[in-house]
């Protein structure tokens, strides 16, 4: 589309709400060159639309790159400026096309954040919920990472405390300060004992 400034955008037809993309077609035909002159609640309607697929093409951008929440995705939105209507009218297709998957990231988030921490099931609880993810989803995720099949991540928690023990002790740390350490990575603290008993 282009306005009478000279300006020209675009937008997805599923953005619209008010204006129908076919009587816009026959009023810029009927209209002839010059185009259909809109009136304010359609131009408000055209607008937002516009806003919505920036806001859409901007995410695709950062989905791009990497797996992202729709919460930490929906901020980096907000910071460019985006009005909040068009950020969700984007998240929510970018949601039903597949594009953006909260569950997706969450499984991605935990392998790759394991792959050099090794932190317990309620620290990593913890971070997902930060980030925007709900209880069931992280829970989910992280129920599959530590079945120790190797569609999760291959490792039990038993198995991460240990990693987790060999790096306290990298570090030089030993009794109270080893248990703290550990108990700080998120591990419970029996298996914390455990793991520093050597069972």
């Amino acid at each position: 589309m282009t306005s009478s400034d000279g300006a020209v955008f675009f937008v997805r037809k599923c953005y619209l709400n008010v204006v129908s993309v076919d009587s816009l077609v026959n009023r810029v035909d009927s209209a002839g060159f010059g185009g259909a002159v809109l009136s304010e609640e359609e131009s408000e309607d055209v607008v937002s639309a516009a806003f919505a697929f920036g806001a859409e093409t901007k995410a695709a951008e950062y989905l791009a790159r990497c797996e992202q929440c729709r919460f930490k995705l929906a901020q980096k939105l907000l910071q460019k400026k985006f009005p909040q209507d068009a950020v969700d009218a984007a998240l929510d297709r970018l949601e039903s096309k597949g594009l953006l998957d909260d569950s997706r990231f969450a499984s991605a988030w935990v392998r790759s954040h394991c792959a050099t921490k090794y932190q317990g099931r309620s620290r990593l609880l913890s971070e997902l919920l930060s980030r925007g993810i709900s209880r069931e989803v992280a829970v989910s995720a992280l129920d599959s990472f530590f079945s120790g099949d190797e569609d999760g991540g291959g490792v039990s928690e038993e198995e991460m405390c240990a990693k987790a023990l060999g790096k306290g002790i990298r570090l030089g740390k030993s009794g109270d300060k080893l248990l703290k350490y550990l108990l700080d990575c998120g591990f419970p603290y029996g298996m914390a004992r455990r793991a520093m008993r050597g069972e």
